[in-house]
């Protein structure tokens, strides 16, 4: 997936496919395996007409009394993207944060502590392939037996690592806000956070999780 790469993006997809370059990107969107997967589909017409020149012509002399309408429109609520493919565990072609890279990398031991109102996250990753490469480390928090409507897992942070040669090591640290980690109270009209246990769950993409530590707020 080479997106707009502008006048030198042939010879940046060149460079990736001969291994000059070792590509590390992630997706930013769900690859779904059906359109009709995605919760939003329900709002478009069911049998829309097709569109051609002629009819557009005639649209424009003779307006149409009515469009085609969905049956009902569906709220797709906060589960938009990534957060409703993985909270209906539905298969996906490609995950939220999908990438491939010419080596492999080891998640190590993940830690967590709390300061004021932060979450201190750190852990080490690991080159263990054959090719230098860089991994995009991706951060998702679930509440743990939630009481309310929420997604399963949502992207909190995510950090870049250095060029890592063979073997070679770092350790990637972010921090969570722990107000981040609240939810719209619509009874108090206010944000508010589920007090009890949070998965912190470290991965190279939403269904590629490596590290999972339990922390309580």
């Amino acid at each position: 997936m080479a997106w707009q790469g502008g006048q030198e993006g042939g010879n940046s997809v060149v460079d990736i496919l001969s291994g000059r370059i070792n590509p590390s990107g992630k997706l930013p969107m769900t690859f779904p395996v059906k359109l009709s997967d995605h919760e939003s589909h329900k709002n478009f017409p069911k049998n829309p007409k097709m569109i051609t020149i002629e009819g557009l012509v005639k649209d424009l002399i003779f307006p149409p009394s009515e469009t085609p309408k969905a049956d009902k429109v569906k709220d797709e609520d906060v589960f938009v993207g990534y957060r409703h493919f993985d909270s209906k565990n539905l298969s996906v072609s490609f995950p939220f944060g999908f990438g491939l890279s010419y080596t492999d990398f080891e998640y190590g031991p993940m830690e967590a502590k709390i300061k004021n109102d932060t979450i201190n996250i750190s852990l080490d990753i690991k080159n263990i392939g054959a090719s230098p490469g860089k991994e995009v480390v991706q951060f998702y928090t679930e509440k743990v037996n939630s009481t309310i409507k929420r997604p399963t897992q949502e992207l909190k942070s995510f950090a870049k690592t250095k060029r890592l040669e063979n073997n070679e090591s770092i350790n990637i640290s972010v921090k969570i806000p722990i107000k981040e980690l609240s939810y719209w109270n619509e009874t108090i009209n206010d944000w508010s956070l589920e007090k009890g246990e949070y998965n912190i769950k470290a991965g190279g993409s939403s269904r590629n999780i490596s590290q999972i530590l339990k922390i309580n707020l």
